[in-house]
């Protein structure tokens, strides 16, 4: 069970994980803001990762190019779907898209079907090489969400179900359209592969720290710089003194040169 402080508003009840788990005004695109608002709303054995960004490369050498999906969505039993979501009216025509701004239509600058089956077989890939398999238990499939859209006419293209395109009225019971992208037939829940899938391809953790062997290290290398000529003739001068007071602003190295001397001295 979860909650979440929206406004001045207190919603109680089983919600999904949201990965990233932020605000959604702080989502600047309003298409993927409805959506998140939506996705908040799926039950909890649902993940729903926002802004996933990879790279694909079809060589040996790393890409350069890093894309970005807008939404994966897994759940245990169903798999996961990967979703595209695209603010405005579009239309496909001559195997190309458009969007419509101002007077007409235009040609899209990017194939948001593309999009999403390209990030659904890059995750794909990613679960492969972490789970050390040449498979998957898991169903997947992609869809295209138009938020601001509430009609669809006209025949498809064949890579592009009528059941993985969600329009506006589908954002008000996002379950049901996953239900309707992956079918009614029941699955085996495959708990471990999810939670794999999620925690190390989709969301994985990594730090950034300094263990106490690498400092004592690093400060044994850091003691071992030759010393000045200044601080040389001190301690050449002071051989036989088996006491002293060292005067010195900071970091003239009054720390260093009191080492130097008790080693010396043992």
């Amino acid at each position: 069970m979860k909650w979440r402080k929206t406004g001045w508003n207190i919603e109680i009840g089983a919600m999904a994980n949201l990965i990233p788990d932020i605000d959604p005004s702080m989502i600047e695109n309003k298409g993927e803001r409805r959506f998140y608002r939506a996705a908040m709303e799926l039950p909890d054995d649902y993940t729903v990762v926002y802004s996933f960004k990879f790279t694909v490369s079809e060589s040996k050498k790393p890409s350069s190019t890093v894309y970005e999906a807008d939404f994966i969505i897994i759940h245990p039993r169903l798999g996961f779907v990967t979703v595209e979501v695209k603010q405005g009216d579009y239309k496909y025509e001559k195997n190309r898209w458009f969007i419509f701004l101002g007077q007409g239509y235009v040609p899209a600058d990017k194939d948001p079907v593309e999009q999403a089956r390209r990030t659904m077989y890059r995750i794909l890939d990613g679960y492969k090489q972490e789970a050390r398999k040449g498979f998957s238990p898991l169903d997947m499939c992609y869809a295209v969400c138009f938020p601001d859209c509430y009609d669809l006419s006209g025949n498809l293209p064949a890579h592009l179900s009528s059941e993985s395109v969600i329009l506006a009225k589908d954002l008000e019971d996002l379950h049901g359209a996953m239900q309707r992208i992956f079918g009614d037939s029941p699955r085996k829940p495959h708990e471990t592969e999810t939670n794999l899938l999620i925690n190390r391809v989709l969301a994985p953790s990594f730090q950034v720290f300094t263990a106490l062997e690498s400092q004592i290290e690093a400060f044994e290398k850091k003691s071992e710089r030759l010393l000045t000529d200044e601080q040389e003739r001190i301690l050449d001068e002071t051989e036989m003194d088996r006491r002293k007071v060292f005067l010195g602003g900071g970091g003239t190295g009054k720390t260093f040169i009191s080492m130097e001397k008790t080693r010396r001295l043992v």
